[in-house]
């Protein structure tokens, strides 16, 4: 038989679910439908063997269904195909295990999406060592560090799509009181777009007149980080860095600086008029993230439900220790939230279907703000990252050789005490109607994720790529068939 694939009216499922959930087996009644022998190699926890016997069994709900004419036409997928499905997951585990050890991360967690539909997740070796606790990808709160970064990116473009600032707003039109610099003699300003792609000329942690090497420098940095004292303000934060000179004249260079996004969030403070983790909290649970919010200080710590203990390495004893407990509220905007995989990979799903043009993140968010992540109208180099771009707290990489022509990659980093993440939105081809979305995060610090990240994009697309070969791949219908599991229950 030809190899092809299950097709259906996605939004007759509900109507499907419910009345199973209000039926009893005595009262199906045969379908009118006449059905070939199945079976259909589906994708995640739900996978299942629609055979024609369990048809014959469970045929229950197409037929005399006067509410909708549910139109479906089930047919045969090769087992070749479930073997291509069975490679992909055994190779991404792979991967991830090989990269753990060779790394020396106590545990890691992943999450791979294509469309809204999970097609990988699964953890790694120990969420918390002292007590052998495995990682369990369904319940890891982990620090999302400067992840964080990019929802601050959209908490901007909500307000300038509201009408409450302009990106290319001066910062002094809201801070009066910062003081004003100079470069080479000549007064300059700072807008919120420059703050956002990291042209402003802020320093990060180490300071720009440090004669440290480039080694050193991570180290100061991982240090800098690392607070311990009770929060106060934003304004207090500020007076860390604010009578430092810049780096460099405001929009001429990228820098990287974490410092720039606490800048940033006391501007959007004062123009919401709250305290910035109340404004990013109630922002966050607009987008339905529900898992997402400021980690507190450890003062007045609360109980963080199932938070992925982080660890560092002690290179001097050549051993794991626990991270200390740090301060992160200081800069919650750039790298001082908390989430976990679901949330994260939710808010990606969100940002494909901005760009693809299906639906804003919220209504009234302006496409073409949105549309300057991808394409801004500066673009400054950034060093020593070939194809790659920053916009309004966002990577963006694109030409890059090794992927399918017109690839676009959105994303971020995030390294935190003791722990690193990543989230990578990927448009193979272009394509934003079916991105792949892959979220990492381990619970180590100093560790880059970029490399490993690519690998579970690149093997996700060659799945997809395989298996259109043959048949047609809909993700949105496959997560449909999840339900499927129900057969098996009901007899």
């Amino acid at each position: 038989m030809r190899g092809c694939f299950l097709k259906c009216k996605y939004n007759h499922w509900p109507l499907i679910l419910r009345q199973l959930s209000q039926s009893s087996k005595s009262s199906f009644k045969p379908p009118s439908l006449y059905l070939q022998y199945v079976s259909a190699s589906l994708v995640g926890s739900g996978v299942a063997l629609l055979t024609f016997y369990q048809y014959l069994k469970y045929d229950a709900f197409f037929q005399n269904d006067t509410r909708s004419s549910v139109s479906f036409e089930a047919v045969y997928c090769q087992q070749k195909n479930q073997k291509l499905v069975d490679s992909f997951r055994e190779i991404v585990s792979r991967e991830l295990e090989l990269f753990r050890v060779s790394n020396g991360i106590p545990g890691i967690i992943c999450q791979v999406q294509v469309g809204d539909i999970v097609v990988f997740k699964q953890g790694f070796g120990y969420c918390d060592i002292e007590n052998l606790r495995l990682c369990d990808p369904e319940n890891a709160t982990f620090r999302i560090a400067s992840i964080s970064k990019l929802v601050t990116g959209l908490l901007a473009i909500k307000l300038a799509s509201e009408g409450k600032l302009d990106l290319d707003d001066s910062i002094y039109k809201y801070l009066p009181d910062f003081p004003r610099k100079e470069v080479d003699g000549e007064k300059v300003d700072i807008t919120i777009r420059q703050l956002l792609s990291h042209t402003g000329g802020i320093r990060h942690y180490v300071r720009p007149d440090s004669k440290l090497s480039e080694d050193e420098k991570v180290r100061v940095n991982a240090i800098q980080s690392q607070r311990n004292d009770k929060f106060v303000s934003l304004t207090e934060t500020i007076k860390v860095f604010k009578d430092d000179p810049l780096c460099h004249k405001p929009g001429t260079k990228f820098l990287y600086s974490t410092y720039s996004f606490v800048l940033l969030s006391a501007v959007l403070e004062r123009v919401i008029d709250k305290p910035f983790h109340e404004c990013i909290h109630d922002f966050v649970r607009q987008l339905g993230l529900t898992h997402t919010k400021a980690e507190p200080t450890p003062a007045s710590r609360e109980m963080l439900l199932n938070r992925m203990p982080c660890y560092m390495f002690d290179y001097k004893n050549q051993k794991l220790t626990l991270a200390p407990e740090v301060t992160l509220m200081h800069k919650t905007a750039g790298g001082g939230l908390v989430s976990d995989l679901s949330d994260i990979c939710k808010l990606g799903g969100l940002l494909a279907k901005s760009f693809s043009g299906e639906r804003p993140i919220l209504p009234g968010m302006r496409s073409d703000l949105m549309a300057q992540v991808v394409n801004p109208p500066v673009v400054v180099d950034v060093p020593n990252r070939k194809y790659r771009k920053y916009s309004l707290g966002f990577y963006v990489m694109e030409k890059d050789p090794s992927y399918p022509e017109g690839t676009v990659i959105i994303g971020h980093s995030g390294a935190s005490t003791g722990l690193c993440s990543f989230l990578a939105i990927c448009a193979p081809g272009g394509d934003w109607s079916n991105p792949v979305v892959v979220t990492i995060a381990a619970n180590i610090q100093e560790k880059s994720l970029q490399v490993i990240t690519e690998t579970v994009i690149r093997q996700t697309i060659s799945l997809i790529n395989g298996a259109s070969s043959d048949f047609v791949v809909d993700f949105n219908v496959i997560g449909s068939f999840i339900l499927v599991d129900i057969f098996s229950k009901l007899g």
